[in-house]
């Protein structure tokens, strides 16, 4: 191009203008093109053969580059270099670049000697004239435009080079104003992809009139909506019974205070009209010009519900170890009041006779309700084998029939694939006796039926809080009573907690301790109105079990009458007073002593040590099976019989696993008991 060819700089100016405005209308990727042929547009009118415009972060690396060549004359010089490279090639326009200096070399022998990289660099490859200008934002260089000549010098004016410097920053503006248009469309498009898979509920609620303007596929889930459509437009008070407009108004002045609120819990009625519990965050955005409130929702109720069902395993497990606690202590008394009426109805005749026989039984039936709280704890002794339900409950129903009223009709339910179970049957019917006498009262005023079912169910890891995956059979007791109100439904549970008139409260507390007794759970669900829905859910039995002794006491042929050295070890005064009696009686000597490290003194100054030892389990300073422990290293075939006021050792888990050599009797006993156990641990020895 002959250097008579460039432009005045009023006709420059001209084109430049008419180019600004064609500018104004470049937008995205699809325009790059545009920009690319906007700087070739700006060399011609420039008069240059070539122009490059770059655009360069504060961390000089290159985010954009356009190059126009006049007939090929050349690609981008530094496309063989590397940026640090070209800085160090270009030391001299580099500082002059950051400075915000516009360099203009009309031959390259005007290059001072310090601009010695860039004469040699530009010379190898051809250029004869050289315009650089940059441009920056808030002072600070972000990138330039080049002009040059091969075949002829060209010496731009100062009027031209104004001209090329406003060009140049509206070119770089617009590159900016693109970039920024692209980014932002991106990130609306990962936002939305984001926003739309979320499993999570999503809605976008503006604050100013709480409107909803957008939700996600989750959101229309939960409210059960079929499309957007049917949201978009509609007040979010609609949707959340819970959020009122002061709730908006607070949570518009924490938005704006701090940008998010922490997450929020509220009750709301679903689209099914069941009471629902969503827990809710959310952040202020901007979307579409406009303020809003970005609220990411869960439904949370079934989290609660679990819980609710976690807490009230371990309420019941702490009351379970208070009854244990409670039955124990009792059963001291018990066995100083039973012992003592026995005594008193063998040594007495007549009333004062029947007076005392009067005691004994009425401690007889209190022994029974220590054994039910037993239960409820998991405490009592039982016998777990393996049986089919179908079948328990088929012997079970004729019973169970017997028990209702003819105004209360019962079906069974029985299904054919419940698996078996490991249990203490003879508990279980206990246990579905109480829930059918309970269904029995529920329905006796409002004429209801009930349902004796079984079922198969296999649960998933996370299905139960307390229950662990896997199959179980089901014992369902359904009847269409009354129905308990939340309140009630929370306590029934509860040891002595009852809404009868008469009795003890425990009924189904004791159909609880048998569902954990045998590692199963006991769930229960009731509407006031509507009935209410027993379940004991059992594990499937996987192994024939170990033959259990739930008490190793044999029946003596004749009560001993050879006299023996005991030594009695208890705590318990009143207890400890009666053994001692029924032992002196018995004909034999005693020793006592009040705890395990007494009694180990009192043995070694026994003359060939004791004959038998009649210990407590739980005593303080030394329980009474590590004392066992430490005799029988000094006397290997002593005799022992070890008692307890749980059945199964109470806190101390080797008292449920003795030798088969030692005898276990529970409290309360009677007299001749504690005589049986000691002829029988004698007898285990011989």
């Amino acid at each position: 191009m002959p250097n008579d060819s460039a432009r005045s700089a009023q006709e420059l100016q001209a084109g430049l203008l008419q180019l600004a405005r064609r500018l104004q209308d470049v937008h995205g990727v699809a325009d790059d093109q545009m920009l690319a042929e906007a700087v070739g547009t700006v060399a011609r009118l420039a008069g240059a053969e070539r122009s490059i415009l770059r655009m360069i972060d504060t961390k000089g690396q290159e985010v954009a580059s356009y190059t126009w060549a006049h007939d090929g004359l050349g690609a981008d010089p530094l496309n063989d270099v590397t940026l640090a490279e070209a800085r160090e090639v270009f030391a001299w326009t580099t500082q002059r670049y950051l400075a915000g200096e516009i360099t203009m070399v009309a031959e390259l022998d005007e290059l001072p000697p310090e601009a010695e990289g860039e004469r040699t660099f530009l010379g190898q490859r051809g250029v004869r004239s050289w315009l650089s200008i940059p441009f920056r934002s808030r002072g600070i260089a972000i990138g330039y435009q080049s002009f040059d000549t091969f075949h002829y010098a060209k010496r731009w004016s100062d009027e031209e080079i104004s001209a090329l410097q406003l060009m140049a920053e509206i070119l770089a503006a617009t590159i900016t104003r693109v970039q920024a248009e692209q980014a932002g469309r991106e990130s609306e498009e990962r936002f939305f992809r984001l926003f739309n898979d979320h499993p999570d509920a999503m809605v976008i609620v503006r604050l100013g009139d709480a409107v909803v303007v957008e939700c996600n596929p989750a959101w229309n889930q939960l409210v059960r909506i079929g499309a957007a459509s049917e949201a978009i437009g509609r007040s979010i008070h609609e949707f959340a019974e819970g959020v009122t407009s002061e709730v908006i108004q607070d949570l518009g002045r924490k938005l704006s205070a701090e940008g998010e609120t922490n997450e929020m819990e509220f009750h709301t009625v679903g689209a099914d009209g069941a009471e629902r519990i969503v827990q809710a965050s959310t952040s202020l955005i901007d979307f579409a010009g406009e303020t809003c409130a970005l609220a990411t929702v869960r439904d949370v109720t079934e989290r609660h519900r679990l819980q609710e069902q976690l807490q009230q395993a371990q309420k019941m497990e702490a009351v379970g170890l208070l009854a244990g606690g409670i039955a124990h202590d009792f059963n001291n008394m018990l066995t100083v009041i039973q012992g003592h009426s026995e005594i008193l109805s063998q040594a007495l005749e007549g009333p004062l006779a029947e007076n005392a026989r009067a005691i004994e039984d009425a401690a007889e039936r209190s022994s029974r309700l220590t054994r039910q709280l037993l239960v409820f704890s998991r405490r009592d002794m039982h016998s777990p084998i393996i049986f089919a339900p179908n079948e328990m409950v088929e012997d079970l129903e004729p019973m169970l029939r017997a028990t209702l009223s003819e105004t209360v009709p019962m079906s069974t339910e029985l299904d054919p694939d419940v698996p078996a179970v490991l249990a203490d049957p003879s508990r279980l019917e206990q246990a579905l006796l109480n829930l059918v006498l309970n269904a029995r009262d529920a329905c006796t005023q409002v004429r209801g039926s009930i349902a004796l079912a079984t079922r198969r169910a296999r649960l998933r890891a996370g299905d139960h809080p307390t229950l662990e995956a896997g199959d179980y059979a089901i014992f369902e007791v359904r009847d269409e009573g009354r129905g308990m109100s939340p309140d009630i439904l929370e306590r029934v549970t509860e040891p002595f907690f009852t809404t009868k008139p008469q009795g003890t409260g425990l009924g189904l507390a004791i159909v609880h301790g048998v569902a954990r007794q045998g590692h199963g759970e006991f769930v229960l669900e009731s509407t006031p109105g509507q009935g209410t829905v027993a379940r004991i859910y059992l594990p499937a039995a996987v192994a024939v079990p170990r033959e259990q002794e739930a008490a190793r006491l044999l029946a003596p042929a004749a009560i001993v009458s050879e006299p023996l050295c005991v030594l009695l070890v208890e705590d318990e005064e009143m207890v400890r007073s009666l053994a001692r009696r029924v032992l002196e009686t018995g004909g034999h000597r005693v020793v006592e002593a009040v705890d395990g490290l007494e009694a180990l003194e009192k043995a070694r100054k026994i003359p060939g040590g004791p004959d038998a030892l009649v210990t407590d389990v739980v005593m303080p300073r030394m329980g009474g099976l590590i004392l066992a422990e430490e005799l029988r290293k000094l006397s290997p075939g002593l005799p022992i019989v070890v008692v307890s006021g749980y059945p199964d050792g109470g806190s101390d888990p080797a008292a449920a696993e003795l030798p088969q050599d030692m005898v276990f009797l529970v409290k309360p006993f009677q007299p001749a008991g504690l005589l049986a156990a000691l002829e029988d641990a004698k007898a285990r020895i011989a």
